[in-house]
């Protein structure tokens, strides 16, 4: 009933009412990961992103599959530090923010999107040493799940993050073994390309 009620608001465009219907519906019906989720959109679409952040990981917890609408919302708000609805700006919560993407791309490794969103914040809030390990679970996502042996399209988002990783490294001052392994890695999606990719795909092909 709370949760048919929480639809109903929404549909009125009342999303404080809709909200607390939807918190009502969570408190009863706690394991039904689509009520954390609508209260989590509604949530970030009233500026209470700490209450967002929190429902998104409910959601999560109880079986629901993540959310990227979602997290581009919260990550645009944490790095514009917009104000939240109780006046305090959004950047205090990159923490929480974190760790949600963190639990995002370890529920899909395979999705570049998750990868890609939380590329934008650490590029606007952290620093290299955040942002190296997604940019190699970026490429990892890139190369698994599209077909870049094949698409020339595809092939070139994958040598960009590719080659935007290797420079990262380089800019941290990575050992020597590293080096080695990720220049393998471009070796390897050169090749792979060459054999696989036709003729116009190829680099100076008609």
């Amino acid at each position: 009933a709370w949760a048919t009620l929480g639809g109903l608001f929404g549909q009125l465009r009342q999303p404080r009412e809709a909200l607390c219907a939807f918190r009502e519906a969570c408190r009863l019906r706690g394991e039904k990961h689509e009520l954390w989720k609508s209260s989590a959109a509604l949530a970030a679409d009233l500026s209470m992103y700490s209450e967002a952040i929190f429902r998104g990981r409910r959601a999560l917890e109880t079986g629901g599959a993540p959310d990227p609408v979602l997290a581009a919302v919260l990550a645009d708000a944490v790095v514009k530090d917009t104000r939240a609805a109780d006046m305090t700006g959004a950047r205090r919560l990159l923490p929480q923010l974190r760790t949600l993407l963190g639990l995002y791309t370890a529920a899909q490794p395979g999705a570049a999107q998750h990868w890609q969103t939380a590329l934008y914040v650490e590029r606007k809030c952290g620093g290299p040493a955040e942002a190296a390990p997604l940019l190699l679970g970026h490429l990892a996502a890139l190369r698994a799940s599209t077909e870049w042996t094949k698409d020339a399209a595809a092939l070139d988002a994958v040598s960009e993050a590719a080659a935007q990783l290797v420079e990262a490294r380089l800019d941290s001052g990575c050992e020597p073994g590293e080096l080695k392994r990720l220049g393998a890695t471009v070796d390897e999606l050169v090749h792979a390309a060459a054999e696989r990719l036709p003729p116009a795909g190829r680099p100076g092909g008609v």
